[in-house]
């Protein structure tokens, strides 16, 4: 099965637990529901969308000059922004490879060059947002952790499985892999651009949280904040391993199971909650690939 037709059963999969989640969902509760759909709300909710894109932006800025590349804040910026909006639509967050295509059709740069920086940065996304995981499954409760320790096991197989089909690729093409290794180990001996992308990855992450955190206001859900960093997190992974196009239906599914079951939030609101953050994703990437669009014109 080639890559387009396993992305699209996988959509199906995704669009299937969505409608498995919304189907004892009271729509005449959803009639009668009152948002707190405010204008500061709005605003910065967008803010949060802009302030996402330029911290996404400096940081791979950063990455690329620890390998000798420099590109101005601009030229930057209208390459991250789209491949926000792709990885929004791609199973676990692939299409950030575009920043790679684009730099080697705009910049003229190798693509060989640069992966190294879209792998890296995609590994510190991961080990933050896999920290919070671990701890928030031990504060939820013991029987997801007993779960979760189970799905813990799996992400380790998937992560070797993946490093293996990896190595096998890029061996075969040996000039690629040891470009990529020598870059990939300039960037981590670095410490002074490590440390500070570590910095903006965690700000990254909590202006995520955040964007969250309004969008609970919206539908009148009290939660604090550290609490939704662990849903956040759960759901993130649990996206990541599903391999479902925008993990669409695994994120809301585990939302709306962590809210009911362990903060006593009703079904119904949960899944509106769930079900606006989904619609929030969008807004951003209807945000994010107008970039694109823009810099065409």
């Amino acid at each position: 099965m080639d890559s387009k037709k396993f992305n699209i059963l996988m959509a199906v999969v995704g669009f299937l637990l969505l409608i498995f989640l919304l189907r004892n969902l009271d729509y005449s509760y959803i009639k009668n529901f009152q948002f707190s759909l405010t204008f500061g709300n709005i605003v910065i909710l967008l803010l949060i969308i802009f302030f996402i894109f330029i911290i996404r932006t400096i940081r791979w800025m950063l990455y690329l000059k620890s390998i000798g590349i420099q590109i101005n804040f601009t030229d930057a910026y209208h390459i991250v922004v789209p491949s926000i909006a792709l990885a929004l639509i791609t199973p676990a967050q692939t299409g950030d490879l575009l920043k790679v295509e684009l730099l080697k059709k705009r910049k003229n740069i190798a693509r060989r060059d640069s992966v190294a920086t879209v792998l890296i940065e995609k590994l510190m996304d991961f080990l933050l947002i896999f920290v919070v995981f671990l701890i928030s499954v031990g504060y939820f409760s013991l029987k997801v952790i007993s779960f979760n320790y189970t799905t813990t096991i799996i992400a380790f197989l998937v992560g070797i499985i993946f490093l293996f089909i990896a190595f096998n690729f890029f061996s075969r093409r040996k000039s690629i892999f040891m470009r990529v290794l020598k870059n990939t180990k300039k960037i981590m001996r670095n410490f002074k651009i490590m440390f500070y992308t570590s910095i903006l990855t965690g700000i990254y992450w909590v202006a995520i949280c955040l964007s969250l955190l309004y969008v609970a206001r919206i539908v009148n859900i009290d939660i604090a904040f550290f609490p939704l960093f662990g849903i956040l997190s759960i759901g993130t992974i649990m996206g990541l391993l599903s391999l479902i196009p925008g993990a669409l239906g695994v994120i809301e599914y585990s939302m709306v199971f962590l809210l009911n079951t362990f903060m006593s939030i009703p079904i119904n609101q949960a899944t509106i909650f769930a079900l606006s953050f989904r619609i929030y994703s969008l807004i951003m990437y209807v945000i994010a690939y107008s970039h694109l669009l823009l810099r065409k014109s």
